[in-house]
């Protein structure tokens, strides 16, 4: 209903202003697929299996991912590993000899572990998800380009949905016209008609 009113409002327009495009088919069918809100979700939804399609390619790419950290630990000295100075003593006796001589004393000196307070992490990591490419990947991208074909097709309809029923306007719209020509040619012979009756 609001099609038949817009090209009847553009007609009564068109008389006064000379300059406007006058409509045919063709101007008809590109307004009805430029205002069409059906088009316009079709369209979009295109757009959308077009983004998943190449989403699922993306599968194909090999992974690279790559992780860096640093921490920073409070300074505070460790503790030694004895709680007194240690010593290591030793002998070139032959083993099992009982009190053996000479005996060798070494101090072990200082026994605590350094402590280091930077800490630097850094781990790189390659990804090719072989079996995906036959089991899943190849599917889901057959999948997404399906859909993608789809949604052309259901936008296509939607352009032929918007065009035929424009036109169906239109061509009532040009009938009312004749119609009213026609109309307005039968008064005048009917007028004709009364002169020469008069």
């Amino acid at each position: 209903l609001v099609l038949p009113v817009l090209l009847l409002a553009s007609s009564a327009a068109a008389d006064t202003r000379p300059a406007q495009v006058a409509l045919t088919e063709a101007t008809v069918a590109a307004r009805a697929i430029r205002s069409s809100r059906e088009v316009a979700v079709a369209a979009a939804e295109v757009r959308a299996a077009a983004a998943e399609a190449s989403t699922a390619k993306e599968g194909y790419v090999p992974r690279v991912t790559l992780e860096g950290r640093y921490t920073r630990l409070s300074d505070f000295t460790a503790p030694p590993l004895f709680s007194s100075d240690g010593r290591l003593v030793g002998t070139t006796a032959p083993a099992g000899t009982l009190n053996p001589a000479p005996t060798v004393a070494v101090a072990l000196g200082d026994t605590r572990f350094p402590v280091i307070v930077d800490n630097w992490f850094l781990q790189a990591q390659l990804a090719v998800p072989i079996s995906d490419y036959f089991l899943r990947i190849q599917g889901g991208v057959r999948a997404a380009n399906a859909g993608k074909d789809a949604a052309e097709y259901a936008a296509t309809e939607a352009r032929g949905r918007a065009v035929l029923g424009a036109l169906g306007a239109y061509y009532t719209w040009h009938r009312a016209l004749r119609v009213q020509s026609l109309a307005r040619l039968a008064v005048e012979d009917q007028k004709a008609h009364l002169a020469d009756a008069e």
